[in-house]
């Protein structure tokens, strides 16, 4: 197998896309693996095609979902051009997940033994331009004097490494944090959801990059959610989570507003 595949071609990275741009809702969503494509550069990072459409390279549903909400809130939505396999945006770049060589246990021979300067070229084609786009987004609204809280939509895998995870919903936030205990506390209402608080993931986990880059920098409220994908499969289902998750951002932000405290 090979160990490193061909130079990232920045000529074949999409743009960042941004929907809604002059949204004025109260929420920016973020959806940092919204996508599956790998460029042709890079020959499929050496994965079998039945690997393409695995959660190990997107999360799917999460982008379907992200625009129902947008739709729902009227809130600009920011996601990259490219797989997470290529390169994670919601990691911190120097991190050793930032471009994985293996992924729950498969091997992505693409991303083995990977020098510095192709990592840099990723980073300089995918992740910078991603978080510049953030950056920009929430400078105009700061300059415009619009309310905003920072949401991030994930899907996950229903089972990892064998083991079932019971939770349908998960809500990653860092201690203190306002808004993600009232996005839980509005969640727990529905006793026909089983709620992870920091479940399945945590800060500690590195998980929450995006979210906590761009809150901090700009005193933002913030929060990072996790649907399950096996709920997200249909047009039905998609439509379910919108409508629920539009009435718990909706009344989280009228109980603390837009303070991160």
């Amino acid at each position: 197998m090979l160990s490193v595949v061909e130079h990232i071609s920045s000529s074949e990275i999409p743009a960042p896309t941004l929907e809604r741009a002059v949204g004025t809702g109260p929420v920016v969503l973020i959806c940092d693996h919204a996508t599956r494509f790998i460029p042709a550069s890079l020959d499929t990072l050496g994965l079998s095609a039945d690997l393409h459409d695995s959660h190990i390279v997107w999360d799917p549903g999460a982008l379907d979902l992200a625009q129902r909400l947008s739709v729902r809130l009227d809130a600009p939505l920011i996601y990259p051009g490219v797989s997470r396999l290529v390169i994670d945006c919601n990691r911190v770049v120097d991190a050793a997940d930032s471009i994985v060589p293996v992924s729950e246990n498969i091997s992505v021979p693409g991303n083995l033994d990977l020098p510095p300067d192709e990592r840099a070229r990723r980073k300089q084609a995918v992740y910078d331009p991603f978080h510049h786009t953030i950056d920009d987004l929430l400078e105009t609204r700061r300059e415009h004097g619009m309310t905003t809280a920072l949401v991030a939509v994930h899907s996950f895998t229903p089972v990892f490494h064998g083991k079932p995870r019971p939770w349908q919903v998960g809500v990653i936030f860092e201690a203190g944090n306002r808004f993600g205990a009232a996005v839980c506390e509005e969640l727990a209402k529905d006793r026909d959801l089983c709620v992870g608080v920091n479940k399945p993931y945590s800060p500690g986990d590195g998980v929450y990059h995006t979210v906590s880059r761009h809150k901090d920098k700009y005193g933002l409220a913030g929060v990072m959610l996790e649907i399950r994908n096996d709920l997200l499969r249909n047009a039905g289902d998609l439509d379910w989570w919108a409508d629920r998750l539009e009435h718990v951002l909706r009344n989280s932000l009228e109980s603390v507003g837009s303070d991160p405290a």
